[in-house]
């Protein structure tokens, strides 16, 4: 009997930890005390049409937030959104990709402000909390390193091509992302040369038969 009761309350725990999962985003920056997030969505068309979606406006203090974000709707089990920190000076702002997780806590710590504000470095920023965000958080800080690589080279030719690899890799995990596809687009606008990585990468995108909004958007 005792056996039954214990397994009973173990099986009332279960259900009441699934129940009470949340969905949210804790952000820690502790060189800006004071300052305003925006989170915004938006898919191409959105875009297009200057109508993105603007899910949170809130104030911060003390340098760290935790958002709920329960109400939002899920249409996958990620939400690539974007991510804009404003200080209350209004003297830093940044605009980040923030890949929200139905009921999960993703936590984004950002570091190096007086050094980004000096225009010396990129930001630090890095992403936890799951696995997903564990994996995108490599592939934003390996993206950043090689566009830091860029201008300090003059030939990047090799760097290009260490991009490319780095968007087959997380496209390859991630098939329905759309952050590697915004980063190319925004590539494409300073890229001249037919016979570049990038450029070649796009021609085999193009054949690609996938339903990703993105991509289409890219090939469009």
């Amino acid at each position: 009997m005792k056996k039954r009761i214990c397994l009973l309350i173990a099986l009332i725990s279960v259900i009441f930890v699934g129940c009470s999962r949340t969905t949210s985003v804790t952000i820690n920056i502790p060189e800006i005390d004071k300052g305003k997030v925006y989170i915004v969505y938006a898919t191409p068309d959105q875009i297009n049409n200057r109508q993105p979606e603007v899910l949170v406006d809130t104030s911060f203090s003390g340098g760290k937030i935790t958002i709920s974000l329960d109400s939002l709707q899920f249409k996958d089990k990620i939400k690539e959104c974007t991510m804009t920190i404003v200080n209350e000076e209004k003297q830093f702002a940044c605009n980040l990709p923030l890949p929200l997780e139905h009921h999960k806590q993703i936590n984004v710590t950002i570091s190096g402000v007086s050094e980004y504000m000096a225009m010396k470095s990129n930001l630090k920023v890095s992403y936890s909390g799951t696995k997903h965000a564990e994996d995108f958080s490599e592939f934003w800080q390996n993206i950043n390193k090689t566009f830091v690589e860029m201008s300090q080279n003059k030939d990047n030719s090799k760097v290009y091509q260490q991009q490319v690899d780095l968007y087959k890799g997380y496209l390859k995990a991630y098939p329905t992302s759309g952050f590697p596809y915004s980063i190319i687009i925004g590539e494409l606008q300073m890229i001249q040369d037919a016979n570049n990585p990038i450029m070649k990468y796009c021609e085999q995108l193009a054949e690609q038969n996938n339903d990703n909004v993105w991509l289409k958007y890219l090939i469009s």
